[in-house]
């Protein structure tokens, strides 16, 4: 794309780097912002602390706040960074560690002096000096990525444990925070607690932490606007501004889902720019942008942008069959039929839809799907829902794969219509999934995928009269008494105490929160079968079960949204029989805790050993196979959730408080107990758009599971270890007249 752009001219760069990282150099320190905050902030911290951990979560920017915004901040200080990523370490640690030294040396005009044959890491940074004119510069080792750390055989993770214990063998112990060797570790937030195996060699090292959140608005902005001000002979397209409109309306569809996602700004600013460029080079006007200069479809401008993107990722695949399984890939397994993002194990996208590891590769490259590491497999998602939807737009032109399932039954119900029909579709389906085509084959199933498209909007329609005999017969069932309502416990009014940190260091202050009157709570978390109910009946999309199976498994998969519609849903269907029944809801966070508790007054620290636990809970341990989790009981369920009731209750009856799934609460999110209102009400206030989850899940180790474990999700989204109960008020409404 750059040499598409700049033509022969290498040296001229874009000012966006679209959807790769920014990188150590003068440009990307000039075209970086909207960081400047995060990045003086973990400055000061490495500075003081001799060991950092830099979390995020994947896509957040950790690479390009390291590359543009921390190291030039440190060299400025004192510092110099030496970059290591652990899949590119073919040899030692050791040789890795100093070639990466000799690169930044050259990079920067150091001068560096190192020891020419050292027996071990410490005996390197003790001899390693690092010189700029008549300054000394502190090393700051930065392991980049660090979660790959996870994917090496375990002799290569060993040998990091040697190299670790060399290194505190040859500069003085981390704890004592001395001004020599700084280290910083960058990885994906889900691998935190991964760091627990390594903390007999680094004492303290989940002391030091720094967590990078999502763009804040005005950071965004500030990344959008000023790259585009930038003046210099070395970037490829001319100095623009945006107009007015064109902000406005990006910055409201890039935040459009409570949170900036770095990657996707880059991508349709990378766009823009390219766009610019081109209107210069044939002499047309092309400052300010506007919206409506730029886009012919005000409302699916981005859209497309991303479309493209997602289009031009694609076309980077050389071999067609390739091509088409990825194609299925994105479209009809990453993508949800609502047009949210779903995840897959790498074994079932081999299974399923046949895409090679180097495809995967490519596309994670490309940053147009991540990867993360759990299960012992990996899994892969789209990076961004923003990106689903582009793609989902592009789906109601293909046929999926599994249409002909649809169809079979649709040709059933309807009399045999379009029956030969069906035929094809399944040989197609059949064809695709041989191992071995031949050119001339793939051109046949090419063929016959475009006469299915030709017909495609005759299936949409049958696809829709299925569904709609679907939510007929699931309507008619509930109306002759098929109703399934959760069993309800009945909760005593009562008290508990949470602790608020205090004024000074290490103080507390113990707050009473009252629940003053009783409540029910569903005795189990609410199940697949109890859901498909509602979503058959309104006409939903069914959430994924992970593979993992329906029925009385715990619903998973579904946003904060979905659980208050079940609730709304459920009330209607018991007042049509009982007009005066009190309103069905989520529970509040203090009735959450409160019913976890037991009803316990004082303060409780669960069970710290986890010597009971796997009788109560559904949690990560031996069972999990996870290569983090130590916990030495197994609960016998293993990588997934459980059928509800399978664990033993609490003392009101409750099943699955703490573990299987985590639970959607009413509660906006708060840091912290101190603004949870006193009687026992939901805290509305504070950031709605997350929402509060509870008790922890079969992912979570037995830490995470405690009564008083509180976490947060994006209200809008689900996944596989959020589900939800319900409550519901003992006072029954007024009839009304």
């Amino acid at each position: 794309m750059i040499e598409t752009a700049i033509g022969s001219n290498a040296r001229l760069r874009y000012r966006y780097p679209g959807p790769s990282s920014f990188d150590d150099s003068p440009i990307g320190h000039r075209t970086f912002f909207g960081r400047d905050s995060e990045a003086g902030e973990l400055a000061d911290r490495i500075a003081a602390e001799q060991l950092t951990i830099l979390y995020g979560k994947s896509g957040i920017g950790k690479t390009s706040l390291l590359n543009a915004g921390l190291f030039p901040r440190l060299r400025s200080l004192g510092f110099a960074p030496l970059l290591v990523r652990p899949r590119e370490v073919t040899g030692s640690w050791l040789s890795a560690i100093a070639a990466a030294a000799q690169e930044m040396a050259e990079r920067h005009n150091l001068k560096i002096t190192a020891p020419q044959q050292p027996s071990h890491i410490g005996e390197y940074f003790a001899g390693l000096l690092l010189t700029q004119g008549d300054r000394f510069l502190l090393p700051v080792l930065v392991l980049d990525q660090f979660e790959e750390i996870f994917r090496l055989d375990p002799s290569s993770k060993d040998d990091f444990g040697a190299t670790v214990g060399a290194l505190l063998s040859g500069v003085p112990r981390l704890h004592h925070k001395t001004s020599g060797l700084r280290v910083v570790l960058s990885l994906r937030e889900e691998f935190v607690g991964a760091l627990e195996e390594f903390t007999h060699t680094l004492p303290g090292l989940l002391s030091s932490r720094y967590r990078l959140q999502s763009m804040t608005r005005e950071g965004a902005q500030l990344a959008i606007v000023e790259p585009a001000r930038l003046p210099g002979a070395e970037f490829a397209s001319p100095v623009f501004k945006y107009g007015g409109d064109m902000l406005a309306r990006l910055m409201d569809f890039l935040g459009n889902r409570g949170s900036f996602e770095p990657i996707q700004l880059q991508v349709i600013c990378r766009y823009i720019e390219q766009e610019v460029l081109e209107r210069s080079r044939r002499g047309e006007s092309f400052s300010p942008v506007n919206h409506s200069d730029y886009f012919d479809d005000p409302a699916s401008g981005f859209h497309h942008i991303l479309a493209t993107f997602y289009a031009d990722t694609l076309s980077k695949i050389d071999n067609e069959i390739d091509l088409h399984r990825a194609r299925e890939l994105c479209e009809y397994g990453l993508v949800r039929p609502d047009g949210y993002r779903d995840s897959l194990s790498a074994e079932r996208i081999e299974r399923e839809y046949h895409v090679s590891a180097q495809t995967l590769d490519l596309l994670v490259d490309s940053r147009l799907l991540r990867r993360e590491d759990r299960l012992n497999d990996l899994w892969y998602e789209l990076t961004h829902d923003r990106l689903a939807e582009a793609i989902a737009s592009r789906r109601r032109f293909r046929v999926p794969r599994t249409l002909w399932i649809y169809l079979v039954a649709a040709a059933i119900a309807l009399a045999g219509v379009f029956a030969a029909f069906v035929v094809e579709v399944k040989r197609s389906a059949e064809l695709r999934q041989q191992q071995a085509l031949s050119d001339k084959r793939a051109q046949e199933i090419e063929l016959r995928n475009a006469e299915i498209e030709a017909r495609s909007s005759d299936i949409d329609v049958l696809r829709s009269r299925l569904l709609n005999a679907t939510q007929a017969m699931t309507t008619e069932l509930i109306e002759r008494g098929g109703l399934i309502l959760p069993k309800m416990v009945e909760i005593p009014a009562g008290a508990f105490l949470v602790a608020i940190p205090g004024g000074s260091p290490g103080a507390q202050t113990l707050r009473e929160i009252r629940i003053p009157e009783p409540f029910r709570v569903s005795q189990y978390e609410i199940t697949f079968k109890q859901y498909d109910q509602f979503a058959n009946a309104v006409g939903k999309a069914l959430p994924n079960d992970a593979g993992w199976g329906r029925s009385n498994r715990p619903v998973i998969n579904i946003a904060w949204e979905d659980a208050v519609q079940y609730t709304v849903w459920l009330t209607q269907q018991a007042r049509k029989n009982t007009p005066t029944a009190p309103a069905f809801r989520l529970l509040t966070e203090a009735q959450w805790e409160y019913a976890a508790r037991s009803g316990v007054h004082a303060i409780v620290n669960d069970d710290p050993d986890a010597k009971v636990l796997c009788q109560f809970a559904n949690h990560a341990d031996l069972s999990l196979g996870y290569h983090w989790v130590n916990q030495a009981c197994s609960d016998g369920t293993g990588n997934n959730s459980a059928p509800v009731g399978t664990y033993h209750y609490n003392a009101f009856g409750l099943s699955d408080m703490q573990g299987n799934v985590a639970e959607w609460v009413a509660d906006c999110w708060n840091d912290g107990y101190s603004t949870l209102p006193f009687d026992g009400s939901a805290a509305l206030g504070g950031d709605c758009t997350r929402r509060v989850v509870r008790g922890g899940s079969w992912f979570d180790v037995p830490s995470r599971v405690g009564t008083r474990q509180r976490d947060w999700h994006y209200r809008y989204f689900g996944n596989d270890t959020i589900g939800f109960r319900i409550a519901q008020d003992v006072v029954a409404v007024p009839e009304q007249e």
